[in-house]
């Protein structure tokens, strides 16, 4: 029996597009909270000392800070065409990343979800602070 090259071609392309079907760019929305600060440095960390640990940690991966307040930073990053802005909120026992707004990341509030790119960047971000919180002098 022949098959022909359409059939097989179309057979392809069928099961290319029912695996892509399960592969998603879109993810729910990561917003780690709680993560515990571990200071090695001498002495007891003021929140001075681990905002200073947090903006450098975040400059490591080109986010931009600025202090909102005390315990509070803004943390925005840009690659290409894409925007994603954090709020990290911390004291000297632990701190927290929480989404606050993005541009060309699929963003989808009634779902909760975002492009998977977004909360990598965040997982990033935490290894970053962590590593610069934890060789802060």
């Amino acid at each position: 029996m022949k098959h022909s090259p359409i059939a097989a071609l179309s057979l392809v392309v069928v099961a290319f597009t029912t695996q892509l079907a399960g592969i998603s760019r879109d993810e729910p929305i990561q917003n780690p909270s709680n993560i515990p600060i571990s200071w090695n440095a001498d002495g007891t960390p003021t929140l001075e000392k681990i905002q200073r640990a947090i903006i450098a940690g975040c400059a490591k991966r080109s986010w931009q800070c600025q202090a909102v307040k005390p315990g509070e930073i803004r943390a925005v990053l840009y690659v290409r065409q894409h925007m994603a802005e954090a709020l990290i909120a911390f004291n000297t026992a632990n701190y927290s990343v929480t989404y606050v707004n993005s541009s060309e990341l699929r963003y989808n509030g009634t779902k909760n979800t975002i492009h998977r790119k977004y909360n990598l960047w965040v997982v990033n971000l935490i290894s970053d602070i962590n590593s610069t919180i934890a060789s802060a002098q």
